[in-house]
């Protein structure tokens, strides 16, 4: 009975390290760091082929959301479509990934066939180039702004304080310039 404990703990922490949180602790006192001794992932004798390809990639994508600092739920993420998929598991209907999932509910192909945008809908849910590059202009500023002031806070007092009269100035010429028209 023990021996099943064990592996359903080891299963429960595979998936958790896979696609869970990354500073969710792990089931069965396994550790989310790959390369210890108590890693699930070593610690498993073989994987599913068909998951080999999903579990790099969503390692993949965990490891760069941290690098970025981007809050990034994987689960949250696919929640909706695993949940869609299960649900459907019984009846054959049209893949999952030729679908849009929209929270809970999908649009189906045969209810926007008359759409001149094609069998994946309307194109209002989905996301723009224009979105993407405009939330990565502001993650640029963030992050430039966050380095900026460690390095302001790493410069000789005196030196730090002509620097943020510089830019008290710049700021005051900026408010005082005429509004540009776009």
């Amino acid at each position: 009975m023990e021996e099943s404990e064990e592996d359903d703990d080891l299963a429960a922490a595979v998936a958790l390290f896979l696609f869970g949180d990354a500073d969710r602790e792990l089931p069965g006192g396994y550790s989310t760091n790959e390369l210890d001794e108590k890693s699930p992932v070593k610690l498993i004798a073989s994987f599913p082929q068909e998951f080999v390809l999903l579990g790099r990639a969503t390692v993949l994508l965990k490891g760069i959301a941290k690098r970025l600092d981007v809050p990034f739920s994987l689960a949250e993420k696919w929640g909706a479509g695993c949940r869609l998929t299960v649900s459907a598991a019984s009846a054959p209907q049209l893949p999952l990934w030729g679908k849009d999932v929209v929270g809970d509910a999908t649009l189906d192909s045969t209810a926007s066939s008359s759409s001149t945008s094609g069998p994946r809908g309307n194109g209002a849910d989905r996301i723009k180039f224009r979105q993407v590059a405009s939330m990565m202009k502001r993650y640029g500023k963030q992050k430039t702004r966050r380095f900026i002031e460690r390095v302001v806070r790493k410069l000789p007092p005196g030196l730090r304080s002509k620097v943020l009269e510089a830019e008290v100035r710049r700021l005051e010429r900026r408010e005082n310039a005429p509004a540009s028209k776009d």
